[in-house]
């Protein structure tokens, strides 16, 4: 009877033991995927400062500057999606898995949605659809936020507690990605957009990404039509109306504004400046600036006409800008 009593005794105290072994293990297990959550919850928490304190105040960062902080934000936030898709959840979190899951992808995808938007919304052309696209993409921050404040961390709480573990495991952290309702608002996101168009130390800061470059096409005088030739003298006679018509062509990936073009006539006597603009000219486009010559040039004589356009905000090779001629003007 002895022996037998002490078998039962054995028998309980290693269903005891084993029992409690799968309690640490469970308990283990609980720590490690909330832990894990919390982490990437943190770190998410941490991109949201980052990318609102860009848009509020971008310093001396240039627009390229931005969008390329922009990109990496978005490569980070996919990184949390692939660490929260691959933490190993407890069977009775396996729903909330999904859900913060779901949490981290609205919010990557609303990083990759600004980073893409953002150069139109510092161009000229749609820019308005630009800025309310980004705006829609504020919408997928306040989702994220509903998601796991309304649902994820509740969820994990209450198997915390179902599993007697809130002394044991810390629950995981608020996070409200969106700082500010506001947000959702295009004009609220186009104050954000005028920060990044106008901070910066020089006119290079200014530029919007992508290439920018204009060229200099053909040179005319009109009225007659006739076509200035680098290297050979053009004959032209005085008249009414006489005018210089330059080609200004957009060479670069971005609208351009406020493009300067200027002509210079030299020779005897003092020299005679031409001046001229264009308000807008679109990517790939040839537009023409005429440039009065309201002024008599010296007539009889060779003169030297030199012909530029200045260059754009972040325009790197200007060698294509500017056009050197030989004028004769007659009676």
């Amino acid at each position: 009877a002895i022996g037998i009593g002490g078998g039962v005794v054995v028998v309980i105290l290693a269903a005891l033991l084993v029992r409690g072994c799968l309690d640490a293990r469970e308990e283990r297990g609980f720590e490690d995927y909330v832990q894990e959550v919390s982490s990437v919850i943190a770190e998410s928490g941490q991109e949201s400062e980052a990318l609102f304190e860009l848009l509020q105040d971008p310093g001396d960062l240039s627009a390229v500057d931005v969008q390329n902080t922009l990109n990496g934000l978005g490569v980070d936030a996919q990184r949390l999606v692939e660490r929260a898709e691959s933490a190993d959840p407890p069977d009775q979190l396996t729903g909330t898995q999904d859900l913060v899951v779901q949490t981290l992808e609205l919010r990557r995808d609303g990083l990759s949605g600004i980073a893409e938007g953002i150069p139109g919304a510092l161009g000229d052309e749609q820019q308005d659809e630009a800025i309310e696209a980004i705006a829609a993409d504020m919408q997928s921050f306040l989702a994220s936020d509903v998601i796991y404040s309304q649902q994820a961390k509740p969820r994990i709480e209450e198997a915390l507690a179902e599993q007697e573990l809130e002394a044991e495991v810390d629950e995981p952290p608020d996070s409200q990605f969106l700082p500010e309702i506001d947000l959702l608002e295009p004009a609220t996101v186009s104050d954000a957009v005028d920060q990044i168009r106008t901070e910066g130390a020089d006119e290079d800061q200014k530029a919007s990404p992508g290439l920018h470059g204009t060229g200099l096409g053909e040179v005319t005088v009109q009225p007659s039509g006739e076509a200035f030739v680098e290297g050979a003298p053009t004959e032209v006679a005085l008249g009414q109306d006489l005018a210089l018509d330059v080609q200004v062509q957009n060479q670069g990936d971005n609208d351009e504004s406020d493009v300067a073009v200027t002509a210079t006539i030299e020779g005897s006597g003092a020299p005679i400046d031409l001046e001229g603009s264009l308000d807008s000219i679109a990517a790939g486009a040839t537009e023409t600036v005429s440039l009065p010559l309201e002024e008599a040039p010296p007539t009889g004589e060779e003169l030297d006409l030199t012909v530029s356009i200045e260059p754009v905000p972040g325009e790197e090779v200007a060698d294509n800008n500017e056009g050197a001629f030989t004028v004769l003007f007659t009676e």
